[in-house]
């Protein structure tokens, strides 16, 4: 981005390395956000079927007895 940005403004040379490294790290950081909002998915649904597993009523009965 920095390299793109001081080609079109400053008239510097743009070198392949510097647009494949930008493009390698644009892709690493899509791939880190995906992978975290996956993650969280998987979460809310073990959490969710979690609660949905548990039977209520046993849990309230061996509160009630000592």
């Amino acid at each position: 981005m920095v390299a793109i940005m001081a080609a079109v403004f400053l008239g510097d040379q743009l070198y392949s390395g510097g647009v494949i490294g930008a493009v390698i790290i644009v892709i690493g950081l899509y791939c880190v956000l995906w992978a975290k909002s996956v993650e969280k998915k998987d979460v809310c649904n073990l959490e969710t079927e979690a609660r949905l597993t548990t039977h209520l009523l046993d849990e309230e009965g061996t509160s009630e007895n000592p």
